[in-house]
């Protein structure tokens, strides 16, 4: 005859209680190592970022055949591209997509930079031939960790520059 009383496996509160327990140690324990983490990888993107939106902006001028901006302003904290407009003295119109959009800098990473200095502005002019005004982004963070963005001739792109290149400069 089969009973009707069938054994269950199951955990009592005090098993799972102290389960918990473990892993919240666990996890008091890890947090702060990968709390560095994140930070240390926004100079990364902000760099990569950059390069991305160059690029896209110089293949946008040599297809549409019009010159466009690379343009950073280190006291608000934000970068954006914009197009030459050749009909009104040189003056730059809002791109109107998401490429166009404003980006900002994130806290903790500073931005100095050498772009050329025109008679409306400060900006890195990327040709509709595909050339691209030398300049030098310097970010860095308050590890003391360094990204260069760099394009130091006109028929280069812009780029993350490597180790090697920021040591000899080139």
């Amino acid at each position: 005859m089969l009973s009707r009383r069938t054994l269950r496996s199951a955990f009592s509160l005090i098993e799972l209680m102290l389960v918990m327990a473990i892993l919240t140690i666990a996890l008091a324990i890890a947090v702060p190592t990968l709390h560095g983490f994140g930070e240390g990888r926004r100079l990364e993107h902000t760099a990569n970022q950059m390069v991305a939106l160059a690029r896209w902006a110089r293949t946008q001028a040599i297809t549409q055949g019009v010159a466009f901006r690379f343009n950073l302003d280190a006291g608000n904290r934000t970068y954006w591209l914009s197009v030459e407009n050749n009909g009104s003295n040189g003056a730059a119109d809002s791109i109107g997509q998401d490429w166009g959009r404003v980006f900002n800098i994130p806290d903790g990473v500073t931005v100095t930079w050498d772009a050329t200095r025109y008679s409306d502005g400060q900006y890195v002019r990327i040709d509709s031939t595909g050339r691209t005004d030398p300049v030098d982004i310097q970010l860095s963070d308050g590890q003391g960790d360094q990204k260069l963005v760099a394009c130091y001739t006109p028929a280069e792109q812009l780029h993350v520059a490597s180790e090697q290149e920021q040591q000899n400069g080139t």
